[in-house]
């Protein structure tokens, strides 16, 4: 029998259960997203220092640093050598700005991240953020 592997040694092909009750948190995340004007303004003032704050403390030397059409776009100079460092590097540095509901999507070159608070989970009304951490210096 041939198994659609997971990963290397999987043999099972399948897992144990599904996620779904997890759905309700992250439809709630994904009709916010798709409110009219929900990216706050100003992420330099709001999530740069912070950023700025966790790199030093990481001992990670960054690029460039901007804001493109309400996007916080960061590069980061030196990828780790190593895949798991690179996942470590950026969820310390995801951490310093989370909100209270975040999805991060990996692709090869970079980390697109979205991050806010919804209706319900502070004294705040629901906004967000989105931020792209990169590679390079940026140039």
């Amino acid at each position: 029998m041939t198994v659609d592997r997971r990963w290397d040694t999987d043999t099972r092909g399948r897992g144990v259960r599904d996620a779904a009750a997890a759905l309700p948190d992250l439809e709630a995340l994904a009709t916010a997203m798709g409110e009219p004007y929900w990216v706050a303004e100003d992420p330099e003032l709001h999530l740069v220092p912070h950023v700025r704050r966790a790199a030093a403390d990481l001992g990670v030397d960054l690029g460039r640093v901007e804001v493109s059409d309400g996007i916080l776009q960061v590069w980061i100079k030196d990828r780790p050598a190593s895949y798991v460092a690179t996942r470590q590097l950026v969820f310390g540095l995801l951490g310093s700005f989370a909100e209270t509901s975040t999805h991060v999507r990996e692709r090869r070159d970079e980390f697109e991240i979205v991050t806010g608070v919804l209706d319900g989970d502070s004294g705040f009304a629901s906004h967000g953020h989105i931020v792209r951490i990169r590679f390079g210096d940026g140039e």
